[in-house]
């Protein structure tokens, strides 16, 4: 099985970040990098998410620094925008629509270019604990 894609959370409150890697590490390789904690992102995952944490003055920001330093990146942003490509995102997702749109987003954004996500984990002998 190859490795699953990198994926990179980028956003304010450690709390925050955790909640969102936990569902994310599923599917990929997941990194948090926490701002207001003075972590600074390393631009080299194949895909980035600036989360809904960041306030939406700051988000174009990391937008336009991850395009500059990996012009190659997926880039999805978590905010209030209807979904799609925005300011030189790849894709928007809007926060209030769960963990599922964030998911689908990402995985569709992979999967077009190429790159590896977690299979669903086997039934276990005996089916799912109930």
């Amino acid at each position: 099985m190859a490795i699953p894609a990198m994926v990179a959370l980028i956003g304010n409150s450690q709390a925050y970040l955790n909640v969102r890697a936990a569902v994310l590490q599923h599917f990929w390789q997941v990194r948090t990098v926490a701002l207001d904690q003075g972590e600074v992102p390393e631009f080299g995952p194949e895909l980035v998410v600036i989360c809904a944490s960041i306030p939406g003055t700051e988000q174009q920001g990391w937008v336009d620094r991850a395009r500059l330093e990996q012009p190659a990146v997926l880039i999805v942003r978590v905010d209030n925008f209807i979904s799609g490509p925005l300011a030189g995102a790849d894709a928007s997702v809007e926060d209030d629509h769960g963990p599922g749109a964030l998911v689908s987003t990402i995985y569709e954004l992979l999967t077009e270019r190429g790159l590896e996500s977690r299979e669903w984990p086997e039934i276990p002998e005996g089916g799912w604990v109930q």
